[in-house]
């Protein structure tokens, strides 16, 4: 035999025997995958004898004798992130407590503090989502100005200042502020009355913190009555200062 012919016996025998260790190999597939600690396995159960106990194996039916790795497995056998064919566990939900007490609304207009744009409106106004009071609603009264003047009286104050704090909470709000008087008196003083008082108002508005672009005023003297200039009552309605708002 020559040597070639040697050389290529040995390596066809070596073929062969692959081929028959090969066929004879154990065959593990997925099913043998049981994954940590099992609900019907006592504590340190191992059942395949491999020395891993069932609560850290993640092949807990290799066959006796098979080499195996830190997690039970040999190798090819099984990978460590075998799908279990096991379902997942659900998340533990904790409800969320919650609580029973309705948010204050300090100043009662039925918007939450939390919310209130406009804290401590006085009780009983008009008041908008934002808690801030409709300004297209407020009107001052003839008793907010000394009767025949334009000065600003006390009272009137806390009714100016909601107006300046519902323009705050809305940048985009113009605002025009209208005289008026009672049929009473020379009508072109009358006129000139109520121009001077919207102009009172304008300027308080001003001191508040409003930009005086978005201020504007009108007289409208006596042509624009609310209600009878016959009676003491009457007058004094007609005798106010009224808001509307131009631009929202």
């Amino acid at each position: 035999m020559t040597r070639l012919t040697a050389v290529l016996a040995v390596l066809s025998a070596a073929c062969f025997s692959a081929a028959i260790a090969a066929d004879h190999a154990p065959s593990y597939s997925a099913p043998v995958c049981q994954v940590g600690l099992h609900g019907d396995h006592p504590a340190g159960l191992d059942q395949d004898g491999d020395a891993v106990p069932d609560s850290e194996d993640w092949c807990s039916r290799t066959p006796a004798g098979v080499r195996v790795g830190p997690n039970g497995c040999a190798t090819g056998e099984i990978d460590i992130a075998c799908d279990r064919g096991l379902p997942e566990p659900k998340a533990r939900v904790v409800p969320t407590a919650v609580s029973t007490r309705p948010e204050r609304d300090a100043d009662g207009d039925g918007v939450r503090d939390s919310e209130d744009r406009c804290p401590g409106t006085p009780k009983g106004a008009e008041t908008d989502a934002n808690g801030c009071v409709k300004i297209g609603t407020v009107v001052l009264k003839g008793v907010n100005f000394g009767t025949g003047s334009a000065k600003l009286l006390p009272a009137a104050s806390d009714t100016l200042k909601t107006v300046a704090s519902a323009m705050k909470a809305d940048d985009d709000i113009e605002v025009e502020i209208g005289g008026h008087t009672d049929s009473v008196g020379d009508e072109t003083k009358n006129q000139g009355l109520s121009e001077r008082r919207a102009s009172s108002v304008k300027d308080f508005l001003i001191k508040e913190g409003i930009d005086a672009d978005r201020l504007s005023t009108k007289g409208y003297g006596e042509s624009d009555p609310t209600d009878t200039n016959d009676t003491a009552a009457g007058r004094a309605n007609n005798r106010r200062v009224a808001f509307r708002v131009t631009k929202s």
